[in-house]
């Protein structure tokens, strides 16, 4: 029990109780032991059904025993008669069978004695909730339950968060239970991913990790068949808190991406997170691919780039609100004020907390000469962040390192376009660039020609050899975007795309977790190389260019 091995302690109980007959006696202490062990194994497992019957025995069983006036004494039983209440009240609550749970908890309430002191030593009842709050919290549960399935996430919220009576202990039952994951979904729902995050994280620490899915293919069927509910609901939890996270913004990526591998090795075909995988590993491509280019001060890659993550469909609130002001960094930093407040503006429609967007528009709005504007961004951005003006001025340095860099890019432009200018053209040739004599009379082109052919024939012993056809194909074999990606020439944008996510999960370095350095490494290496060749491959324009580059080679 205190490892948490509720699967091998279900089959060890099982084969201690009476296989020929399931009459239970009325002084068999011991067969009250078993079952109430096995009601606690079946609810931990959520096999709520099983839970309650044998719940319900146990009951019956301590009656009968009370009855001939054999009540449970020892400190040990009263502990498994409090959990095994409470496993009964849980198993009926999650079943829905609300009327029945109600009575039980009125018989229990009214002939039991209070809770054992030391109840609680147990993982189930550690810290859990009683039956009399079970009791109180039933018409909320059902409330909230009767909201959810009719996707009013907002009624579901008012019920768990009123002032009346027994809410507190509704919210007590649901953070205890697999409901806790109903209530994160629900807030998800309404836009409050850290909430999600805090309640799933709490409720996850205390469940039991499921077998991998290696270890299920050469267990028995049996033990398949009795983790089978549980796998589900923690894989679906699991998934929920990576869902939760990736809302939360692009810092808990890399959790998230843990999570999901988990979750993959429990239930490798579980649909929801391998399609959750596939996004995370694709925007975080993307966005290494747009801090390189930011980095490079290439700003019309970035924005293509950004422009490309914004387009996918599963992008969110809050991944949105990070690549807006990227882009509005960027058009700040090029000194289109335009630009930046239209930028800057998506940015704040997707987070209003964001005060650096609000410091840049305020800026933009100055330059625009809408002082009135300025003044109010300027005044929320500080509000919303007193540190906003030391982000400012580190980037006000960067535009300073970017317009100096600009300014000498410019002059050299003007310096090669002087040079090329005054270069004499190949109509403007002279004469004497065909050869001159000393004496100042010009010699003939034929002359000319023939005296470089007499110079060329006499060193031509002294030039290196030219490269011999396998050589050219040496220094030609560099692995071209479509061999990366394991494509032909011809294929596809979704046939691309295809093999993308394929091999993007094959080569994350997420995925080696307890493999070596030099593996992660390589790993890492080739990662980048698929996502440079998507990345290229993927986009019209760049393609066709690509494309007429290495023809020659193909």
């Amino acid at each position: 029990m205190k490892n948490q091995q509720y699967a091998e302690l279900y089959f060890v109980l099982s084969t201690l109780l009476p296989i020929t007959s399931r009459r239970l006696l009325k002084d068999d202490a011991h067969t009250l032991r078993i079952l109430g062990y096995r009601a606690i194994c079946s609810c931990a497992l959520l096999r709520y059904k099983e839970s309650a019957e044998d719940g319900m025995a146990c009951l019956d069983i301590r009656r009968r025993l009370h009855e001939v006036g054999c009540a449970v004494s020892s400190g040990d039983d009263q502990r498994l008669s409090v959990q095994v209440d409470e496993c009964v009240m849980r198993a009926l609550v999650m079943g829905e069978r609300y009327e029945e749970a109600d009575k039980v908890a009125s018989f229990l309430l009214s002939t039991s004695s209070p809770p054992f002191c030391g109840a609680g030593g147990e993982h189930l009842a550690a810290d859990g909730p009683t039956t009399s709050m079970w009791q109180s919290a039933i018409p909320h549960i059902k409330r909230f339950r009767g909201a959810v399935v009719a996707h009013q996430w907002r009624d579901a919220l008012a019920v768990i968060d009123s002032e009346e009576s027994g809410t507190s202990d509704a919210r007590a039952c649901l953070r205890a239970s697999p409901l806790c994951a109903m209530l994160a979904f629900v807030h998800l729902e309404s836009g409050h991913p850290m909430t999600a995050r805090a309640l799933l994280l709490a409720y996850l620490a205390d469940l039991p990790e499921p077998p991998m899915w290696e270890v299920m293919l050469t267990a028995p069927s049996e033990h398949g068949q009795l983790w089978d509910s549980f796998r589900s609901h923690y894989v679906f939890a699991t998934t929920l808190l990576a869902k939760a996270s990736v809302m939360s913004g692009s810092a808990y990526l890399n959790i998230a991406a843990a999570l999901l591998q988990r979750c993959l090795r429990v239930l490798p075909l579980y649909t929801p997170a391998r399609l959750l995988a596939e996004f995370v590993l694709s925007y975080e491509a993307q966005q290494e691919l747009l801090e390189t280019a930011v980095s490079a001060q290439d700003f019309p890659a970035a924005l293509h780039l950004s422009a490309r993550m914004l387009a996918m469909p599963e992008v969110n609130p809050a991944l949105q609100a990070e690549v807006y002001l990227a882009r509005t960094q960027i058009q700040w930093l090029r000194c289109l004020p335009l630009e930046v407040v239209r930028e800057a503006s998506q940015c704040v429609a997707a987070d209003p907390a964001c005060a650096l967007a609000l410091r840049l528009r305020a800026d933009a709005l100055e330059a625009m000469d809408q002082g009135a504007e300025a003044v109010a961004d300027r005044a929320a951005a500080r509000h919303l962040n007193a540190n906003v003006e030391a982000a400012y001025a580190q980037l006000q340095a960067q535009r300073q390192r970017y317009d100096a860099a600009q300014r000498v890019a410019a002059s050299q432009r003007r310096s090669f376009t002087a040079f090329a200018a005054a270069a004499p053209t190949a109509s403007h040739r002279p004469d004497h660039l065909w050869g001159a004599s000393d004496s100042g009379t010009h010699t003939s082109p034929h002359a000319a020609d023939a005296g470089f052919r007499c110079a060329r024939a006499k060193t031509d012993s002294e030039d290196p050899p030219s490269p011999s056809p396998l050589q050219t194909s040496a220094a030609c074999s560099e692995p071209t975007h479509y061999a990366i990606l394991g494509v032909p020439r011809h294929a596809t944008l979704s046939e691309i795309r295809q093999r993308y996510r394929h091999l993007i999960l094959q080569c994350h370095p997420d995925r080696l977790v307890n493999a070596s350095a030099e593996s992660r490494q390589q790993a890492a290496e080739e990662f980048k190389r698929v996502s440079n060749a998507y990345s290229v491959l993927s986009d019209a324009e760049q393609r066709r260019d690509y494309d007429a580059t290495v023809h020659p080679f193909i």
